[in-house]
This record gives structure tokens, sequence and C-alpha cells, in this order.
């Protein structure tokens, strides 16, 4: 996709008249808008997903461009008084349709919400709320104890087992990947990286090494899982982590001790 480049732009046509980061929660017009919408066409808001004929910069303003992840996405904000602050990323048309049937199938609170898509000049933009940070930003954080662990690694674990329930996983699980709100709201982030499960739910695995570099600021070298300090965490948080490394499923990992308190607990204060 060809967006306009704006290295060459002085930073003062870059800065807005406020924060990204400003957002409490998901953008509250274009929610109220989507659930109009799928009340008109008769569907459920969580699995509707408007196509728009028109270009989306009729109706959202460039503010930079960023990574997510591998991506190039632009953050962009809304014209008009709602101005909320959204990703736009763009999809090759073959992939469109598989795209959007995938989006509908695994729309859960733990994975980023897709607000409404356009075609624009047969090129697609799909619009998905923005979270400004990931959990790269979290590893090794001196704050981190076993509660606020708990609170985040409990809705990873929500999000996977929507995937495996659906005979899928996500391929590049990774802290990256991983988007962590101000509200404490934890979403998988990376819809091209979904794919069909095919053998051993990989992301249980995935799941540990994402443990073990928020829990100690890195992840041992090799197959193995493991802490060099794990007196610093409960035992339930360190037999939790032992078990992705045998757990057969996300079912049975949800079986495991810490899980049971991880659905009750608030990400705060991070």
């Amino acid at each position: 996709m060809d967006y306009e480049d704006p290295s060459h732009k002085p930073n003062s046509q870059l800065q807005k008249r406020r924060p990204i980061y400003y957002a409490s929660g998901q953008p509250r017009n274009l929610e109220e808008l989507r659930i109009v919408e799928a009340n008109k066409q008769g569907e459920r808001a969580l699995n509707y997903i408007p196509v728009k004929e028109a270009s989306p910069w009729d109706a959202y303003e460039k503010i930079c461009f960023i990574k997510l992840g591998d991506k190039p996405v632009v953050i962009a904000e809304r014209r008009g008084i709602s101005r909320d602050v959204v990703v736009i990323s763009s999809l090759e048309e073959a992939q469109v349709q598989a795209k959007v049937d995938l989006v509908k199938s695994i729309q859960h609170p733990n994975f980023v919400t897709v607000h409404e898509l356009y075609k624009f000049e047969g090129q697609y933009h799909m619009v998905s709320e923005y979270m400004p940070r990931s959990l790269q930003e979290v590893i090794g954080n001196p704050f981190l104890n076993d509660s606020r662990l708990a609170a985040i690694i409990g809705q990873i674990v929500e999000g996977l087992d929507v995937l495996e329930k659906r005979g899928l996983r996500h391929r590049e699980l990774t802290c990256s990947q991983v988007l962590i709100h101000p509200s404490g709201n934890v979403k998988i982030h990376g819809y091209e990286h979904i794919e069909n499960l095919h053998s051993a739910n990989k992301n249980i695995q995935d799941l540990g090494y994402i443990m073990m570099e928020l829990m100690q600021g890195y992840a041992k070298e090799g197959p193995h899982v493991g802490l060099d300090d794990p007196d610093r965490w409960s035992v339930d948080t360190v037999n939790f982590l032992s078990a992705t490394t045998s757990a057969p499923s996300v079912d049975e990992l949800k079986k495991a001790c810490l899980f049971l308190e991880m659905k009750n607990r608030l990400l705060t204060r991070l």
C-alpha cells in the first residue's frame, strides 16, 4: 500500500493537539455505530465488520507511522467530534474475504478489535483499535509481581483458548504481538499470523517463553523453561510456568491452580 512517507516532514507537522495515548478504552463512537449497523443487518455486533466503498482518509487523519510486530501501520484520528484514535493497515485483495471470515470467527475481548474495512481504488484498509504498548515494554519490569503477572497471562490464556477451540494457532506469539492498554486490558495482535493448528499446540510453549521474559527480563536459550531466581515468585506461579512445558492443550493448562486466580485479577499500576 502506498502511504505517503512522513520522514521528510518536520516534527511539528506530525504532532497532534493531544497525545495518542489518551484513550481509556474502546473508541466509544465507533463501537456504537457498529452496533447500530449490525442491528440493521440482523447480525451480532461482535461478528459484524462493515465494509465501506470509500477512502479511509476521508474519515481519518494520519498521525504517524509505527511498526506493530513486523508490520508497518498508520496511527490515525477520526475526523469530527469523537476524534477516536485507531490503527489502519493494508490488506491484499486476494486475502480480504479469508481475513474477514477469520476476524469474525475470533472476535473476542482478548483479541484486538477490528472496527471496519474500507475498499478504495483496488486497495483494502482495515481499521482496528489502537493500544499504545506491547508486553515488550513490560519485560523485566521490577513492579511486576505474581498478581500482575497472573492478570496478564490469564488474559493471554483466554485468547489462546479461543484459537485452540477453533483449530487455530498464532505462529508468531511473542511479547511484541501482545498489546496492553493502560486500563489493564491485554489483547493478542497479528491476525496475519493466525493459521490452522496442525499438531501439538506450540502456543503453550510460546506462553512459557513470554512468562520467562516477563519474570526475569530474558528467556533462557534452547528448549528448556526455567528461572535463575525462582524464589522471587510464588510456588503457584513457578508451577504454572512449568506446566507450559507439558500441558497437551490450553484447556488442560487452565486447570492449573494459578489460573483459578488469574481470571479474577485486574492489571493495575504497571
